[in-house]
């Protein structure tokens, strides 16, 4: 890299004696020399070109050196300044040191003089740039490592959000908007394998293109998700080599990223920038990875706790059938016992001979019939009634 030339504002009415400074003193790859003959003239330049350095002859025509260093100073210059005279000026020279001066030299001018007062003049400016772009350094470095903070406090939010949600479409929503804010994508779009058919069904999206829209919940015809199902790894391409996929013409980047749980594919969170090809930069796809695992596991959990859901109306359809049935059965088992009970007592009237005589094996029989009818009742009694808890 070519290094910053530093400029030097060289205020002289002699112009032999500038060329000389700027063809044999100043080295052009090292240094800017910017000629004024003048004091107005010096002026104007130093607005033009900010000079890092001042070289000002005291014995100007017209302004007065005094008059050259007061307007410097106004102009609010405060670089290292080095003023020339002659031999005898140096009642002139103290003065300028009192009005901003920093070094002085004699005429006539020596080469090496020259050189070494003008590096020395010129190390506290190179250590004030280093400063300036040390202090500018950290306060970037600084501002990133606020942006990443609250990046990071953003994404364990998100995450645990969307692992904490049990419903669907709420899930499916904070993944996409997630995906967008953390990765500056123009549009998202959540695919899913169906475990049926085994084939990445489109779910849903966010901003997603109009030739999408109408296939939200078909098989997403889409070479790159499938890709990156079967490899799981995350996919981004850029420019020219998008053509050769079913992706929108406006489209300049995309991102692809597996939602994968232990060591299987479940799904593809796909999304595209129609602005920048430079969206999907290394930072944001260590987000975005983040993101997907997150989104992986908010589907299992939901999917999951459907499942138990399900399972939990299952068995509560099954118990109000077996309530049902048991109601059922207990009205039959009391019919049955109100006939039994009426069985019981007519035999044992009959058996006592109490509407006439009975012959007495008759009587033997109907007297057998009504214990029959009696063990029938304890049966019947015992087994309506609840199982009975046992300690363990």
């Amino acid at each position: 890299m070519t290094p910053q030339r530093d400029v030097i504002l060289l205020i002289d009415d002699d112009p032999d004696a500038r060329s000389l400074l700027r063809e044999q003193v100043f080295d052009p790859d090292l240094y800017e020399v910017v000629e004024a003959a003048d004091g107005p003239d010096g002026l104007l330049k130093l607005r033009q070109h900010h000079p890092d350095l001042i070289m000002l002859d005291l014995q100007l025509a017209g302004l007065s050196g005094r008059d050259m260093l007061i307007g410097l100073k106004s102009q609010g210059f405060r670089g290292p300044l080095i003023v020339m005279s002659d031999k005898g000026s140096e009642k002139g020279i103290i003065e300028a040191f009192r009005m901003g001066a920093t070094d002085y030299l004699n005429r006539p001018l020596r080469e090496a003089e020259v050189l070494a007062m003008v590096e020395r003049g010129l190390a506290d400016t190179h250590l004030r740039r280093q400063h300036e772009s040390l202090t500018a350094r950290v306060g970037n470095a600084e501002v990133q490592l606020e942006a990443r903070e609250h990046e990071l406090d953003r994404l364990y939010q998100i995450g645990h959000a969307i692992t904490a949600l049990r419903d669907q479409r709420e899930l499916f929503n904070l993944i996409l908007h997630a995906a967008v804010q953390l990765s500056g994508a123009d549009y998202a779009l959540l695919l899913l394998r169906d475990d049926t058919s085994g084939k990445l069904v489109l779910r849903t999206g966010h901003n997603m293109p109009m030739s999408l829209a109408d296939r939200v919940g078909e098989p997403a015809q889409d070479a790159l998700a499938d890709l990156v199902m079967t490899s799981r790894e995350i996919l981004t391409m850029t420019g020219d080599s998008l053509r050769r996929f079913q992706i929108p013409k406006d489209v300049s980047a995309v991102a692809y990223l597996p939602l994968v749980v232990q060591t299987t594919s479940i799904g593809v969170l796909a999304m595209g920038s129609r602005s920048s090809e430079s969206t999907f930069n290394e930072h944001r796809v260590r987000l975005l990875r983040l993101l997907s695992d997150y989104a992986a596991v908010g589907v299992i959990n939901v999917r999951l706790f459907d499942m138990v859901k399900q399972r939990a109306r299952t068995l509560e359809s099954v118990n109000r059938d077996w309530q049902t049935r048991f109601a059922e059965r207990e009205r039959q088992i009391q019919a049955v016992n109100s006939s039994l009970t009426v069985i019981e007592a007519e035999l044992l009237r009959l058996a006592h001979g109490k509407e006439g005589h009975v012959p007495p094996r008759v009587g033997e029989r109907l007297l057998e019939l009504n214990k029959q009818a009696r063990q029938m009742l304890a049966l019947i009694a015992r087994t309506s009634r609840p199982p009975q808890k046992t300690d363990s």
